[in-house]
């Protein structure tokens, strides 16, 4: 440790004594060994390690390296050390978090008064204060010159991350290189898919391709999804409002001012390329509760209504969309349609069940024989009809 860490981290500990001062660990609270790091392949010289109260780092052979002056402490990567203590303002009761980074030999190499310290891209930490963030690269142990006003994750994404400079953000690769400009008035991820990015920028919406290659919609969006090929985009964050859905690959408007529901439209298979949407039917009042009535669609990645909006489950297999509407309390229409939206089978039911993958279906008619339906892929409908207790042997689920 040198005379100047020494001297840092006394003044430190001293301020424990007249301030009260706390450290929090992060990640864990028990004592860690900070080795296997990906930048760092061989084992640490020091460990976390707590005493009666404190914690503090403790080489291989048992010496002290940090005092265990502190209530927590959590490895920072690449056998770094992240100290976090409470510090209280010398003219007024407030109280604020600092934080700084030491080596496993105790080498102080961040002071103790940053606001922050996170990490992006694996190998970087970004340091916080007075509402400025700079890097510091946990591989040559230096601080980047650069200041920007927010620096950040991009949600799934370990080799990039997103500074903003001058109230637009750009996109910086694992070399903490640019590889955008600053442009964007907003970068995020999609909750449900990796690729693209979701950007916004000069009052319009739309996406980030892995490749750069931006593409716009033709306006702004309240919040834009990807589920597939489709990009939801919703013109409010209200549940009730209408969105518009367009092919991820080209843009094209699939539903102009579709009625699709906030909170349910749904990929309906492996390939991405057909979709639930709904609208919202009514309200039923269940006790104290208020449930959505939903009426259910599909449409495909070539903008064909492949069921219209008016069912209350869709399901699919295969290249055919099952469409069920319940007429009353045991009675179903199923509805099947082809990939081009053409019907294929309809059959008037009071009692339905079916197989997880869909294809085979079990109803009960109105004569009280159970009879199924198997429709294979090239839309061919196969009848057979059964006694109810060989339907029961057979599957003994029913869906009602």
């Amino acid at each position: 440790m040198t005379e100047k860490s020494k001297i840092s981290i006394t003044l430190k500990t001293d301020c424990k004594k007249a301030f009260c001062c706390l450290l929090i660990i992060l990640q864990a609270d028990t004592a860690v060994f900070a080795e296997n790091e990906k930048i760092k392949s061989e084992p640490c010289k020091a460990r976390i390690e707590r005493r009666n109260s404190g914690y503090g780092l403790v080489s291989g052979s048992g010496q002290t390296v940090i005092p265990f002056d502190f209530l927590g402490i959590h490895p920072a990567g690449n056998c770094l050390f992240s100290l976090i203590y409470l510090e209280q303002d010398k003219f007024s009761s407030r109280t604020f978090y600092k934080y700084g980074i030491v080596d496993d030999e105790g080498k102080e190499l961040i002071p103790l008064t940053y606001d922050r310290v996170t990490e992006v891209a694996g190998k970087y930490l970004v340091l916080k204060s007075d509402e400025k963030f700079t890097l510091f690269d946990k591989t040559s142990m230096t601080r980047l010159p650069q200041e920007y006003e927010q620096i950040d994750t991009i949600l799934y994404k370990r080799d990039i991350f997103k500074a903003k400079r001058n109230g637009k953000w750009a996109i910086f690769n694992s070399m903490a290189e640019p590889i955008t400009g600053f442009e964007y008035d907003e970068i995020i991820s999609s909750v449900n898919s990796k690729e693209p990015l979701i950007i916004k920028k000069d009052g319009k919406s739309g996406i980030l391709t892995i490749g750069n290659e931006e593409k716009l919609l033709p306006s702004d969006y309240a919040e834009i999804e990807i589920e597939g090929r489709f990009i939801i985009a919703h013109k409010t964050s209200s549940e009730s409002g209408k969105a518009d859905i367009y092919d991820i690959e080209t843009t094209k408007p699939l539903m102009p001012n579709a009625g699709i529901n906030y909170d349910h439209f749904g990929l309906t298979n492996p390939n991405g390329d057909r979709l639930i949407i709904s609208e919202v039917a009514g309200y039923d009042t269940v006790g104290t509760n208020i449930i959505k009535r939903l009426k259910k669609g599909a449409i495909s990645i070539e903008g064909v209504l492949l069921a219209p909006i008016k069912y209350d489950d869709i399901f699919f297999s295969n290249e055919l969309v099952f469409a069920v509407k319940k007429e009353g309390k045991r009675k179903y229409f199923l509805d099947v349609y082809s990939g081009k939206g053409e019907p294929v089978f309809r059959k008037q039911v009071y009692g339905l069940s079916m197989k997880s993958d869909a294809s085979i279906w079990i109803f009960q008619t109105d004569k009280g024989l159970e009879s199924f339906a198997s429709i294979d892929r090239k839309n061919k409908v196969i009848n057979g009809k059964f006694y109810i207790r060989m339907i029961i042997k057979l599957l003994n689920w029913i869906f009602i």
